[in-house]
């Protein structure tokens, strides 16, 4: 690079906190969160839409403090989420729900014990 410039890399990875002065990132969480408990005893679906790089999954990311609370055991809601990005779309669905099984076994409230998590596994690694 000219001047001495060294490049910079730039990870695509959800930030931790939002960085713009007019919290624009926050007050979507906070939306996104509302629209989700309006919902929550009926059947329905929410788009979270934009660009790549414009922030989706740090709304996402952003929008779990309000349903985790201190407590993830106690939440009412619980957040699992996917990269499609990170998987090949022949083994998509293979992968969705192996990381399900994961994030279902790991999560503080333990919606699937060692015993489930083995045979839930077993049973995506021998079906068709």
């Amino acid at each position: 690079m000219p001047n001495g410039q060294k490049a910079r890399l730039l990870r695509d990875t959800p930030a931790q906190s939002d960085a713009f002065l007019g919290e624009g990132h926050e007050r979507s969480a906070r939306a996104l969160a509302s629209a989700v408990e309006e919902l929550a005893d009926k059947d329905g679906a929410i788009g979270l839409e934009g660009k790549w790089g414009s922030g989706k999954s740090t709304v996402i990311h952003l929008a779990k403090k309000y349903f985790s609370g201190s407590d993830d055991k106690d939440a009412r809601h619980h957040v699992f989420t996917f990269d499609l990005w990170l998987h090949q779309p022949e083994i998509l669905k293979l992968a969705f729900l192996e990381e399900f099984i994961a994030w279902a076994h790991a999560h503080p409230k333990k919606f699937l014990d060692d015993k489930e998590k083995k045979s839930s596994t077993k049973k995506l690694l021998t079906e068709k």
